[in-house]
């Protein structure tokens, strides 16, 4: 079985990133530093400094974070002006606040807001501009309004089964998530609060770990694991609750369903039916039954089938037929499965991944033992190098792909830059920016287009972590996330309901 017990390591919080406010009048707040909203904390209680965090001010109301199970607040003042109705016990986890009562006497440009416990008060000082308009759109070069909405959830990192997952079903965000009492179940966001879908392994707290969701049909599938005597099964939720497709692996083995996507109105995944041990193969569930498409690596071997992707109305997908290794196949349903290309010669893996479609092509990252890992691009009939972007055998490792304002964006290296963002116009490659001057890596990634502007994340060269835009000219830092050496992806940027959201974590 897989992920029997979740140890709490990573703290999880959803952060809107607002770049168009309404029209309405709303107070802005402006950050002072490194594009932080607040700033100059001042506690005179270390247990408050670390448990109670102002996230962000916004619309006359505070956003403030407990991350105690329960905290008594007194009083909350802005510039020793008291505002009313804030008193109260706040459990554990992100708060509204209504303080216009005390807002809209605020004289300072640079108020103090304060919140007094029964034994400590804790106080920040922000920058406020009353003359400021929302009228029109807030350039990124002043700020990105980042709000936390909800969450101090601790989230399993996972030990490379466990993925977080972010998905939009029915106008609502559904995703994983950590509760210390079910373990990690699926949480549903409705853009004012954060609640539990299901319980679904209710025997323990481990909880059912559902993962790999997609929509298909009108409805939301995923992997999850409901008891000890079913394993890893497939599941579905139809807005109303949560049921087993099918105990696939009969008993308690796992069938492990994974990498599912919706083609042609039907869900192909990966799985294993438990009759032929260890064989993983390509599987399709039609709305009755779940079926094997093909045997791909034939016999009790296992073609791995991982990135799916439709392009051209075909799907295409990296697998292993046994014979070629990892390499990149298509399918549909009158000629079934066939491989592409023999990217890596022989038995050796040319491991395609990031599959993209750009002007009529397929475009992918692949290695070979020429070029190392480069981008390539399949035109309906053969694969092509596009560019041996690191010269060598090294490989410049392409990654991160989207397409924006007509060109294809992605992160690379080359010996000279070291890891930064590169973009392809049909006919050459080109470096964007080097982020960090000279070898050193700034390791983009993420990369989202949102409001005609790129948005990715990115190390600045002094050891933090920012948000980065791009607007087809240049490349500019809007805010800080986090403090922390490069080496792994620090953020995921996905939309929700018109709005440009990130996943932030800190180890705890």
């Amino acid at each position: 079985m897989n992920n029997k017990a979740i140890a709490p390591v990573v703290t999880v919080a959803l952060i809107l990133i607002i770049t168009v406010l309404a029209t309405v009048s709303l107070q802005t707040w402006f950050s002072s530093y490194q594009s932080s909203l607040i700033s100059n904390l001042n506690s005179q209680n270390s247990a408050i400094e670390s448990n109670l965090e102002i996230e962000a001010v916004l619309d006359n109301v505070l956003y403030l974070e407990n991350k105690l199970d329960s905290v008594d607040i007194l009083r909350i003042e802005i510039d020793s002006i008291e505002c009313s109705d804030t008193s109260g016990t706040f459990s554990r986890g992100i708060h509204k606040i209504n303080i216009s009562s005390c807002l809209s006497l605020a004289t300072s440009s640079l108020p103090t807001i304060r919140i007094v416990t029964e034994d400590s008060v804790m106080q920040k000082s922000v920058y406020y501009d009353a003359s400021s308009s929302t009228s029109s759109p807030i350039s990124s070069s002043s700020l990105i309004n980042a709000t936390a909405l909800f969450g101090d959830n601790p989230i399993n990192a996972g030990d490379g089964f466990y993925e977080f997952n972010f998905l939009e079903y029915n106008n609502n965000l559904y995703f994983n998530n950590y509760n210390s009492s079910t373990g990690v179940e699926l949480y549903v966001y409705d853009g004012n609060e954060m609640s539990l879908v299901e319980d679904l392994r209710a025997e323990s707290n481990f909880g059912s770990n559902p993962i790999y969701m997609t929509v298909s049909n009108g409805e939301l599938f995923f992997a999850a694991e409901r008891s000890s005597s079913e394993g890893v099964e497939l599941f579905k939720y139809n807005g109303t609750s949560i049921s087993l497709i099918e105990n696939f692996a009969s008993g308690s083995a796992d069938s492990n369903p994974s990498h599912l996507i919706d083609y042609n109105n039907e869900l192909y995944f990966s799985a294993t039916d438990g009759t032929i041990t260890p064989r993983i193969e390509l599987y399709t569930y039609d709305g009755s039954s779940i079926t094997l498409v093909e045997d791909i690596n034939p016999g009790t071997g296992s073609s791995f089938f991982t990135y799916p992707y439709i392009h051209n109305n075909n799907l295409f997908f990296s697998a292993n037929d046994g014979s070629f290794g990892i390499e990149a196949f298509t399918y549909n349903s009158s000629s079934g499965v066939s491989r592409i290309s023999d990217i890596n010669p022989g038995s050796s893996n040319s491991e395609p991944r990031g599959y993209i479609s750009y002007l009529g092509d397929l475009y992918f990252s692949a290695r070979n033992s020429s070029t190392g890992n480069e981008l390539f691009k399949y035109d309906g009939s053969s694969v092509s190098l596009v560019e041996d972007i690191y010269v060598g055998s090294t490989g410049s490792n392409p990654d991160s792909f989207v397409i924006y304002q007509g060109e294809l964006y992605f992160s690379a290296s080359t010996s000279a830059t070291g890891i930064e963002l590169f973009n392809y116009d049909g006919s050459s490659v080109s470096l964007v920016e080097d982020i960090i001057p000279g070898t050193s890596s700034s390791w983009p990634s993420e990369l989202r287009v949102f409001n005609n502007l790129l948005y990715f994340g990115a190390y600045n060269g002094s050891s933090t972590y920012s948000l980065y835009t791009y607007d087809g000219t240049t490349v500019e830092r809007v805010l800080d996330l986090r403090d922390s050496a490069p080496g792994g992806y620090e953020v995921e940027l996905f939309e929700f309901r018109g709005d440009l959201y990130y996943r932030g974590y800190e180890t705890i």
